[in-house]
């Protein structure tokens, strides 16, 4: 799966506007599960829509199911998405 991205980082340096793939959620059991709730699981497309400043909340979106989330910083950094500068 690494191989499938020219770019990989944490949601919360994904650069605003730019639409990712969930490759790894670096947390524990309780993470995964409140994450999987919101069906926010590595395979599945987000785009970051904006966050508020240093430390604030970052807002995302889901295509598939048209959904907005906001999810702390800290939750965001522990998220790796994988993208192509290309698209």
């Amino acid at each position: 799966m690494k191989d499938e991205f020219e770019k990989y980082m944490s949601l919360s340096e994904l650069p605003p506007g730019q639409e990712g793939e969930i490759t790894e959620i670096y947390g524990g059991r309780g993470l995964r599960d409140k994450l999987g709730g919101r069906g926010l699981l590595p395979g599945k497309s987000v785009k970051k829509e904006f966050e508020y400043g240093m430390g604030g909340p970052v807002y995302l979106y889901t295509e598939d199911t048209h959904s907005s989330y906001a999810i702390g910083r800290g939750i965001a950094e522990k998220i790796e998405v994988g993208y192509n500068e290309s698209e």
